[in-house]
């Protein structure tokens, strides 16, 4: 079930960075703004070594352009740009790097898609104002995250790493303006945006909504009501922005009066005069042709795989992008399709995502995907209003489908239905009057046709899900006067609120089970239990606490009477026993160690019981919160857990004083080679040698064992040759000879 989202609201994390860019946000001489980093005030948060990694991705980098010449010629033209524009500089050498710093790792992107951003706008409210301008006007941005400048107290940590040639040392660069990629980029260049607004709304006031509301990251979707309105809009969009660095691109606009002061080469399209074909221009998402002012949707599916499976299907759903739900039907079809997926059994058990999927499945969605491309051949207006409206009524159709969406049952009281259908009808309760509901025949009613899906081939020339039914645009007195019938029907007891009856039996706890269920502190439970052993002293009964862990009912009532542990067990290898307490012990070889009892044979202890957890816990912290290996050593003097080295390790992993102290491991820098690896000789002039063995050979002579032999290696420093011999011992005749062969 689809819903529109409401406002969201603001964490303690988001509120911070709107306080920090408040105080800290200035302009530099050129006008352009400079922002501060947006960073986690946790002293505990120390960033680790990265140039070492930045180095590795980049070496990657390099010898994966090496194989694709285009990729690299482009790649070296855009760090050269980013050079010669001052949005990166070079860092003198040496570097220093005891600050703390960040080496960024970077590869090719070619296409840079939009990120999230709790700032940015809804891309279907801009879609929904783009479509009541009667003169629309769209534009880009240029190179918008880089028209904004880091703090100098920021930029060691955009440093990253960068040659031009191979035979080139790598060098160290500090990224200067606002970096895509990066986490707070899209928040920083959207707020931007917000703060020019704000800053220069007295000097163009046409422009303030428009760039506050009508901007998705860096792609301008607005209009105006008429030609001279969307010419002053343009002209004020653009004197704002400017005064910041931000220059406006690719302009479109269905009246070619709009941008006739426009250069060409910030044109979006060829002028009109070119007599090309119908030329359109993407915007988010949706094809625009300015000039007939037609909205197409862009429909780039490939073909199906030769076998399809559950992952490919969904991939080739997620492609069909549909912003303002115009193919609703279509996309209904193919959920429904991934709907039944979900619910497809083999042998009992969920298709999993890579398994192949049934032929007749297979066959079905192939068929269906044949026919999307059918979807780019829709043409719809974008302008929704018509000019001169003094009157303007929203009509809103549903349908109860049990496959597609839940029933709409606003007629009746939210307590009758499930949480899930009692929300939205509180919500449908509130927010209409149900006098003004009415029930219209299926064969009228749109909404049959995203409930229940659509082909493209029907989608296409579905006249009542494109126009409604024909009476709509007829006077009032034609419409249907139905009123939607408020009795409980049979039909909808599916979605009603059903009252359990329960029915509860209850089982009476040990007292040890009690406790252990109730203290999470093993000490504190020790002296818990010594006052109860205490109270049970004084009645003579101390049976209660003198028990096993509960695990091992029946294997303590095995070993009780004599009998053998069963192969089954887990204890079969401990050869366990249960002492004067009635407590299993391990049984082993030691007893005429010199060793206390406790140590000789340990308590058998489950990984799963509490009691165990807390014991590990405890000794955790008792041994100032030592390793795994140091605290099931100690543990197995007294108590031995089966399972325990996988619960220590999950006590030792979420100790949080551990984790946050774990050390970063300081790596030294490889010193230079020696004179002799790096100057060219004849092959073994210098060499290094190193035993290997002893390996045994068979013996000539008869009747006699093998005999021992070694293999010296010799590696040559010019070549990485090798040269492998045999020696008979390791003494200095042998080695010698050896050498001299």
């Amino acid at each position: 079930m689809e819903t529109i989202p409401s406002d969201p609201v603001q964490s303690t994390e988001e509120s911070r960075c709107e306080e920090l860019y408040a105080a800290t946000t200035t302009r530099d001489s050129s006008g352009r703004y400079v922002v501060r980093l947006p960073r986690v005030e946790d002293p505990e948060i120390m960033l680790g070594e990265s140039r070492s990694i930045a180095d590795r991705r980049f070496l990657s980098l390099e010898r994966r352009l090496e194989r694709d010449p285009a990729t690299k010629d482009s790649y070296h033209r855009f760090m050269e740009e980013y050079l010669q524009l001052g949005h990166m500089k070079k860092v003198e050498e040496p570097v220093d790097d005891h600050i703390q710093h960040c080496y960024i790792p970077h590869h090719v992107v070619f296409k840079e898609s939009s990120t999230t951003t709790n700032v940015r706008q809804d891309l279907y409210s801009i879609y929904l104002r783009f479509r009541t301008r009667v003169v629309a006007i769209v534009a880009d941005v240029e190179k918008m995250y880089r028209q904004v400048l880091h703090h100098l107290i920021d930029l060691v940590f955009f440093r990253i790493r960068y040659r031009r040639s191979p035979t080139d040392p790598i060098a160290t660069y500090e990224l200067q303006t606002v970096t895509y990629g990066t986490a707070s980029a899209p928040y920083l260049a959207t707020k931007t945006f917000q703060q020019i607004a704000k800053d220069h709304e007295h000097l163009y006031p046409a422009a303030v909504n428009s760039v506050v509301e009508d901007f998705y990251v860096d792609d301008l979707l607005s209009g105006a009501s008429d030609v001279e309105a969307a010419i002053i809009l343009r002209r004020e969009i653009t004197a704002m922005l400017s005064y910041a660095g931000f220059m406006l691109k690719k302009w479109a606009s269905n009246a070619h009066e709009v941008l006739e002061d426009v250069p060409p080469e910030d044109l979006a399209i060829q002028p009109i005069h070119d007599l090309q074909d119908e030329q359109t221009i993407s915007t988010l998402g949706l094809l625009w042709e300015p000039t007939a002012d037609m909205l197409r949707f862009k429909v780039e599916l490939p073909l199906p795989a030769a076998i399809l499976i559950k992952r490919k299907v969904m991939s080739y759903i997620a492609q069909i992008f549909d912003p303002l739900g115009l193919l609703g039907p279509t996309t209904t079809k193919a959920k429904l399709f991934m709907q039944h997926l979900w619910t497809l059994m083999r042998n009992g058990v969920s298709c999993e995502w890579d398994s192949p999927l049934p032929e007749k499945l297979q066959a079905d969605w192939k068929q269906f995907h044949s026919t999307l491309h059918i979807l780019a051949d829709i043409r719809i207006p974008p302008l929704v209003l018509a000019s001169g409206v003094n009157n303007i009524q929203l009509h809103f159709f549903a349908d109860a489908s049990s496959i597609a969406y839940v029933p709409c049952f606003s007629g009746w009281s939210p307590n009758r239905w499930k949480t899930f259908v009692a929300n939205r009808v509180s919500k449908i309760q509130t927010t209409t009057d149900i006098n003004h509901w009415r029930h219209i025949a299926g064969l009228e009613n749109p909404a049959d046709d995203i409930s229940r899906g659509l082909n493209p081939t029907d989608i296409l020339h579905r006249y009542r899900w494109w126009h409604g039914p024909p009476w709509l645009s007829q006077t009032r007195d034609l419409w249907p006067k139905t009123i939607i019938d408020q009795e409980y029907s049979p039909a909808a007891s599916e979605e009603g609120r059903k009252i359990p009856i329960v029915a509860m039996t209850t089982a009476q706890a040990t007292l040890c089970e009690d406790l252990f269920a109730r203290y999470s502190s093993y000490s504190k439970l020790r002296r818990v239990l010594a006052f109860c052993e205490r109270y049970l002293q004084c009645l003579k009964d101390r049976s209660i606490l003198r028990k096993s862990d509960p695990s091992f009912a029946d294997l303590l009532s095995d070993l009780a009477n004599g009998e053998r542990v069963i192969k089954s067990s887990s204890l079969k290898w401990l050869n366990p026993f249960v002492d004067q307490n009635d407590i299993i012990r391990v049984g082993g070889r030691i007893r005429n160690a010199a060793l206390s009892d406790a140590i000789k044979h340990p308590i058998v202890l489950s990984a799963k019981h509490p009691l165990s957890a807390l014991l590990a816990s405890s000794y955790h912290q008792k041994l100032l919160h030592a390793g795994p290996q140091l605290l099931l050593a100690t543990l197995r003097q007294k108590f031995w857990i089966l399972g325990g080295r996988n619960l220590i390790k999950s006590v030792f992993h979420q100790c949080h004083t551990c984790f946050r102290s774990k050390p970063t491991l300081v790596q030294q820098s490889t010193a230079d080679l020696p004179v002799s690896r790096v100057s060219p000789t004849r092959p073994f002039s210098v060499c290094g040698i190193d035993y290997c063995g002893p390996f045994y050979i068979k013996s000539a002579v008869r009747k006699r064992g093998p005999t021992k032999i070694y293999v010296a290696i010799f590696v040559c420093f010019s070549t990485k040759a090798v040269h492998i011999e045999l020696v008979s011992d390791l003494s200095t005749p042998a080695f010698l000879a050896a050498l001299r062969v």
